[in-house]
């Protein structure tokens, strides 16, 4: 990303001199109040029909837009990632949309393309999916492409599963195919920590149980 910014919508007014003005202008004028720089700052902005309408979509929770802008992070009031504007199009997402369960765990995000239809925002990953257990733990992660399916074979494995030991240390990743086998290539990675719960190795393995890679840190 070339650039990036906050913007924290707190409210978006959406007026029109009338249904029928509001049906037929070129352009409509939106009152949003937002952050930047530590500073909040309520302006007048003039957008086209079209952004309009998203606009009017996205406050009903049916479909993503576009704000007006490259690399842009959207928060919402409570300080979470609700949209990323993408710097460009070139898998066919432009912007992805974050969503968290009631404890404030991201477990979905989804890329939009600007039709607002469900599509990739890296390779054929469209759907990333995550699980945590009662500890707060990210302990299963998955990838699907825009028709829901999981991803076939390439650089996203279809399912991650993360192990944790008794510190909450993460201990191992474990790749997986579509039916929950290991997955080809890849398999494992394994984290080993010292006493004092600093990350000392990670080992990576392939299918057959050898080491393919190791990094050590001091």
């Amino acid at each position: 990303m070339k650039r990036l910014f906050s913007i924290f919508i707190s409210t978006i007014l959406i007026s029109a001199c009338s249904s029928k003005q509001a049906e037929t202008s070129a352009t409509k004028e939106v009152q949003v109040t937002h952050g930047k720089d530590n500073k909040r700052l309520t302006e007048s902005v003039e957008i086209d029909t079209a952004t309009f309408n998203i606009m009017k979509a996205l406050l009903e929770g049916r479909k993503p837009e576009d704000l007006n802008g490259q690399n842009d992070s959207v928060f919402s009031e409570e300080g979470r990632l609700e949209y990323v504007v993408l710097a460009n199009d070139f898998y066919g997402a432009s912007i992805k949309k974050f969503f968290y369960n009631e404890k404030g765990q991201l477990v979905r995000l989804v890329g939009f393309n600007k039709d607002g239809a469900i599509a990739p925002f890296f390779e054929y990953v469209a759907i990333h999916e995550q699980d945590y257990d009662q500890q707060g733990h990210l302990i299963e992660e998955r990838f699907y492409d825009a028709k829901g399916a999981f991803v076939g074979p390439g650089s996203v494995p279809p399912i991650l599963q993360l192990k944790y030991d008794e510190h909450g240390n993460k201990k191992e990743i474990t790749y997986l195919d579509a039916n929950r086998k290991m997955y080809e290539g890849l398999t494992r990675i394994v984290f080993e920590y010292n006493e004092e719960n600093k990350l000392i190795r990670k080992l990576s393995y392939n299918a057959k149980g050898e080491v393919v890679g190791e990094e050590r840190y001091q």
